[in-house]
């Protein structure tokens, strides 16, 4: 629980330029976060800073920390910001895209 929070906190740092800069701020480093009572020193990502973030830095604002391609899923939620879901290897959607031609890389608007 605790390595896998660790990992992603440090993979966050070194991934999200946005996330750096919130760690500077306060100045914390990755090995600072050893639990979820850690996590209290990072200020959270009001949703003004998310839309000011995308507008700057389109479409993610920095924050996703994985090539687009490695994503199954991109929300679009009024206001419009964008959410991800990182990668997946099952379900039924995934066979009936893959099924209609779709292949990793490929972007559908749904």
């Amino acid at each position: 629980h605790n390595r896998e929070l660790r990992r992603i906190v440090k993979y966050a740092y070194n991934n999200s330029p946005p996330m750096r800069a919130k760690f500077e701020r306060v100045g914390a480093k990755p090995s600072d976060i050893q639990n979820l009572k850690g996590l209290e020193a990072i200020p959270v990502t009001p949703k003004e800073e998310l839309r000011r973030l995308q507008k700057e830095n389109p479409p993610f604002g920095g924050l996703v920390g994985l090539p687009i391609n490695k994503l199954s899923r991109i929300f679009v939620s009024p206001g419009p910001i964008y959410d991800v879901e990182g990668p997946r290897r099952r379900g039924n959607e995934v066979i009936a895209f893959y099924s209609l031609g779709f292949r990793p890389g490929d972007i559908v608007m749904n």
